[in-house]
């Protein structure tokens, strides 16, 4: 086959059915992928790798974006996420933050 003659939607096609029968498979046998932006941040689950501003008290160590979404069995976590946390910034209860 000519690589100058291969269409590269063929390719990207290819590459995309491939990963949709490994996630099937993956799935029959409990291995999982969770998006968990929104939930508190939690370093047994959570790999911080930024921080970004949080708007407001309440959404502090929150996680505010995954970069890359953790894997977990039933009974075990795999790989964790890669997030985006949020910190606050301003003062809590009138008392600024130490070191800031």
């Amino acid at each position: 086959m000519d690589p100058a003659e291969t269409d590269p939607r063929a390719i990207h096609e290819g590459v995309a059915l491939v990963e949709r029968k490994l996630r099937k498979e993956l799935d029959a046998v409990g291995v999982r992928r969770v998006d968990q932006v929104g939930v508190p941040f939690d370093p047994k689950l959570h790999e911080a790798v930024t921080t970004a501003p949080a708007d407001d008290p309440s959404h502090d160590h929150t996680v505010a974006r995954c970069c890359r979404r953790d894997t977990s069995s039933a009974t075990r976590l795999i790989r964790p996420a890669r997030v985006q946390v949020l910190t606050w910034q301003g003062q809590r209860d009138g008392v600024p933050r130490e070191g800031r």
